[in-house]
């Protein structure tokens, strides 16, 4: 795993080979339909990996109070669900970027190999179809 900053998974293109996806959607600012529909494939006991970003602190937004385990490097998207006491939320440890209010850095990294992940929701600026996200 490269040495920057996480960005978890929530993108489905054929650019990317062996990307396993239910469903796509792509962030087009249209409202809380794209946050609710990205929810609805989760279910119940799920333990779901949220990149920081602000897309990905709505999709958690959305995810209400239900009994599932979330591992998080974004303060915002853990934010977002403090006040659910039904969702366990895992901090990932390393150093604080404040600029983005992210923990990244080796252990940050060294935590996620040990994750066996649902679903991940990742944010990202772009896909390349060599380098992948």
């Amino acid at each position: 795993m490269a040495s920057t900053p996480l960005t978890l998974a929530a993108l489905a293109t054929s650019a990317v080979p062996g990307l396993n996806v239910r469903g796509t959607r792509s962030h087009t600012g249209d409202g809380d339909g794209a946050y609710s529909s990205a929810v609805l494939v989760t279910d119940d006991g799920d333990l779901i990996i949220f990149d920081s970003g602000s897309t990905t602190e709505q999709i958690a937004a959305a995810l209400g109070n239900r009994p599932v385990s979330v591992i998080t490097n974004g303060l915002m998207v853990a934010n977002q669900l403090v006040s659910n006491d039904q969702v366990e939320v895992t901090m990932l440890g390393g150093a604080l970027r404040g600029f983005n209010a992210t923990i990244t850095g080796p252990d940050a990294e060294s935590m996620l190999n040990r994750v066996h992940a649902t679903y991940a929701f990742v944010g990202t600026d772009a896909v390349d179809p060599l380098r992948g996200i």
